[in-house]
């Protein structure tokens, strides 16, 4: 009997397992083209794999993407033209955990950008995709978490544009181009929720032909062009220590299509706070119509009131 009962246990334990997606373990091949999951299980990326681009299909309800030991390295190759797109793109239909590997390119808009609306997070990697202009790093989209990462891009570093997409104890180097954290670029659901904290930036951003009122967050620390309503942006727990060789904005940000409500900006500056001549640290810049409202910002007074551009259709904005 208690041997019966045992039996039972085990079978039911495996049964539980199957149902979570854990049963389906697999390793990832070293050399592959396309790499596509379409089952729930766990993908374990084991010393150095190479490859175009894993596909995640909505097939596929809880996955996990996961190095074992130190040297987890997965090494995205070009394809698709002049520049890849992504590396680790897709999404399951449950849950999605993406963690313990580095990622090493030289091409691609994004090294990861997921799709759906399934609970994501992606921790402990260490992104370096800096040798091409347009080479950016993880886009998560809605319901996703980033936190515990090292990146090193040569444009967007964290792309919490989607609703309920938030970061958390990251630490980011630029590369000249992009912004650490980017909030909106295009249109989006209405009524996204941003969040992050504890965010540490080093390294430069060039400005090159970017304006306080234009449409482009490029190579400001914190970015966002908004199409649409967009509502509860925090931002907190800044470490910005740039190089001598930073120009770029601290913070732009433009309401282009939608309205953007309650914002909140918090952190120090270490170094000295310098800029292109051609631009001010902190842009607030509204199209006909929009508005940003309920906007504080406070760098601890590193940043002064001369040194802010803003529009009329800035409404009850602090600066500390």
């Amino acid at each position: 009997m208690i041997l019966r009962k045992a039996v039972l246990a085990f079978v039911g334990t495996l049964v539980l397992l199957f149902c979570l997606g854990t049963a389906h373990a697999v390793n990832i091949p070293k050399n592959f083209g396309v790499y596509t999951i379409n089952k729930s299980g766990t993908y374990v990326i084991k010393g150095t794999v190479t490859g175009q681009y894993i596909e995640i299909k909505s097939s596929a309800v809880n996955v996990t993407i996961t190095g074992q030991g130190a040297n987890a390295t997965f090494k995205g190759k070009k394809y698709g033209g002049k520049r890849s797109q992504s590396h680790i793109r897709g999404g399951p239909s449950g849950s999605l955990l993406i963690k313990d590997f580095k990622f090493q390119g030289k091409v691609g808009h994004n090294f990861m950008s997921l799709a759906g609306n399934a609970s994501k997070t992606i921790q402990n990697l260490t992104v370096i995709n800096n040798t091409k202009a347009g080479a950016g790093a993880i886009n998560p989209g809605p319901n996703s978490m980033v936190k515990n990462c090292n990146i090193s891009p040569h444009d967007d570093a964290i792309k919490i544009t989607e609703k309920n997409s938030r970061a958390q104890n990251n630490s980011i180097t630029m590369d000249g181009n992009g912004s650490a954290i980017q909030l909106g670029w295009g249109k989006r659901a209405d009524g996204a929720v941003h969040y992050a904290t504890n965010t540490k930036i080093r390294g430069f951003l060039k400005h090159n032909k970017q304006t306080d009122t234009g449409n482009n967050p490029g190579r400001s620390i914190i970015g966002g062009i908004f199409e649409n309503n967009v509502s509860d942006i925090k931002i907190t727990g800044l470490d910005i220590n740039m190089s001598s060789k930073h120009n770029g904005h601290y913070v732009k940000l433009k309401a282009n299509g939608g309205n953007v409500t309650g914002v909140n900006i918090q952190g120090k500056i270490t170094n000295a706070v310098k800029v292109s001549p051609k631009i001010h640290p902190i842009a607030l810049a509204t199209a006909k119509g929009a508005k940003i409202r309920n906007i504080t910002i406070d760098f601890k007074g590193k940043i002064k009131a001369n040194q802010v551009y803003k529009d009329n259709g800035v409404i009850n904005f602090k600066l500390k």
